[in-house]
């Protein structure tokens, strides 16, 4: 009996060696980099692919034109330790499967959550294609991006892919965050009006303060600091109301050395919403590295 346990704890160590594996900030096993759909289909992961794909309905799927898709070729970035991936990628595959079409078509990207290298692959083709949200699902035709997918459909997995395969694609959800990601070297250009008209237009796109602050914390970890915190100024004029906006905004200030912004920024979180505990143990932080500074 212990050989036999020695012998399945072997085989299983090799086969996660074969895949890109991590131990994030939870203690939780997680797949990074490039992966198959076999290997969603091992444990710890196979408790909720497949869950997801056995219950997902596919009663629609006529209207999907799979003919439409047969040369697409698609990137998918998730994160196994994504609440959205595990709820939408399942769902996806499944319903590829059944319309016929082949795996070899998705490459899939599994990207990391720690703080440091937040939602980055290690060939980091999530700067590339400008991913700030799990599941992105991009769909390209000849080496040209035609559609993508960001975070859930903007309808149904099934009409969205209808919609896709008949060249009819939606406009993805989070368009204020896809926006400044396109064009997030504006965000510090010397040109005022350049700055300006991006303002203008991130402004117009935003729906929620959480939108930008998510890339914000992208922006952050792949090195663009002061990108980022020019984005969370734009968030807060935006949202002025929001008080985690503030507190994102004097936490970035606080770690890359602004200490008397940050304080702005905290007080002000404090006073939108005085229970804010995280924007009071911060802020006392701050004061401290002030005074033993002095």
């Amino acid at each position: 009996m212990k050989y036999i346990t020695i012998t399945v704890i072997l085989l299983y160590s090799l086969t996660l060696s074969a895949q890109q594996t991590y131990t994030d900030y939870k203690d939780r096993q997680q797949l990074l980099g490039h992966i198959k759909v076999e290997d969603l289909k091992s444990e710890p992961f196979s408790q909720w692919y497949e869950r997801v794909y056995d219950e997902f309905k596919t009663e629609s799927i006529g209207l999907v034109d799979a003919d439409g898709l047969k040369d697409i070729q698609v990137k998918l970035f998730l994160g196994t330790w994504c609440g959205d991936s595990k709820r939408e990628v399942p769902a996806f595959i499944k319903l590829w499967e059944e319309l016929g079409l082949d795996l070899d078509q998705l490459d899939i990207i599994a990207l990391h959550n720690d703080a440091e290298k937040y939602k980055q692959s290690p060939d980091r083709l999530d700067e590339k294609y400008k991913i700030h949200r799990v599941p992105t699902i991009i769909f390209e035709k000849s080496g040209s991006e035609i559609a993508r997918i960001v975070e859930e459909p903007v309808t149904s997995m099934v009409i969205d892919l209808a919609q896709i395969s008949k060249g009819m694609p939606p406009k993805p959800n989070y368009q204020g965050a896809n926006i400044a990601y396109r064009k997030w070297d504006v965000l510090t250009s010397t040109d005022s009006v350049l700055r300006a008209d991006l303002m203008k237009e991130i402004n117009n796109a935003s729906r929620k303060s959480y939108e930008l602050i998510t890339l914000g914390r992208k922006l952050w970890a792949s090195g663009h600091r002061e990108e980022a915190i020019a984005l969370m100024d734009i968030n807060i004029l935006k949202f002025p109301y929001d008080p985690y906006s503030r507190y994102y905004l004097g936490k970035l200030h606080a770690e890359n050395g602004g200490k008397e912004e940050a304080i702005v920024q905290l007080e002000e979180a404090l006073r939108l919403e005085p229970k804010y505990y995280n924007a009071m143990e911060l802020l006392i932080k701050v004061h401290d590295e002030i005074t033993l500074v002095e």
